[in-house]
């Protein structure tokens, strides 16, 4: 997102209830809410860990596939998460710690690579498995490849909530401005007024209340693998700038 009033670090100032929900209950295989909680784990982190992979491994993307579901296999199965402490740390930290002492181990041979069997269910997507990233830095690569899962889930979740309600049009100014061209190409607000055939000024509060609700969305996604203010502030500057 371009504008500034789009700063993702604004917004509600309460911490949100979700806080380290995820975490917590897919460590708990008692939680009723443990399968969700694994879903969504997996869903929040598949798309930095593979490329993570991908680039320290310099791996085929069939291999990168079959590491990454070792790894969250290892990560939910092995109780790993049991040693995770939120006090000590984030969990995006830990989990980057995680991965490589895994891949340490997968270097010197301790661990072959699984291929079949019973496997976690991830939702591969060819552009991500498609991208080659081999000259990137993989500690950069994995934190930004988080920041966009995660802009991507929040935004979803607010498309999703205006397109079944009675506010499409206001998902709609807010795709043409925001989200489709460059920003050497943005559509301005007389174009997104002019294809919608509504007034200019309307089409300036309707982005207005869509920045709002991406803002708190992507604050309630973040504040799932943290356990304080702090560090969700921490998170979401490191993130987003």
């Amino acid at each position: 997102m371009h504008d500034p009033d789009t700063d993702i670090r604004r917004g509600a100032s309460t911490f949100p209830s979700t806080h380290w929900s995820i975490v917590a209950g897919a460590r708990d295989p008692a939680s009723p809410d443990a399968r969700r909680s694994l879903e969504r784990l997996i869903e929040s982190y598949w798309r930095p860990i593979y490329l993570y992979v991908r680039t320290v491994w310099k791996s085929t993307n069939e291999d990168a596939k079959d590491l990454t579901q070792d790894f969250l296999s290892d990560l939910l199965e092995g109780r790993r998460l049991d040693g995770y402490e939120p006090e000590r740390g984030r969990f995006r930290a830990y989990l980057k710690g995680a991965l490589r002492h895994f891949l340490v181990d997968r270097s010197r041979g301790e661990h072959r690579i699984k291929r079949g069997g019973d496997r976690l269910r991830i939702p591969w997507e060819t552009a991500v498995l498609e991208a080659t990233e081999s000259a990137a830095d993989p500690e950069r690569l994995f934190d930004r490849a988080w920041g966009q899962s995660l802009l991507d889930r929040a935004l979803e979740e607010v498309r999703l909530s205006l397109v079944s309600g009675d506010r499409e049009i206001a998902w709609r100014a807010f795709d043409l401005y925001e989200l489709q061209g460059c920003d050497s190409e943005k559509t301005s607000y007389g174009e997104v007024a002019r294809r919608l055939g509504i007034p200019e000024q309307e089409v300036k509060s309707h982005l207005a209340y869509v920045r709002a609700l991406a803002r708190e969305a992507v604050r309630r996604h973040a504040a799932e693998t943290v356990a304080s203010e702090q560090d969700l502030s921490l998170e979401l500057k490191e993130l987003f700038g």
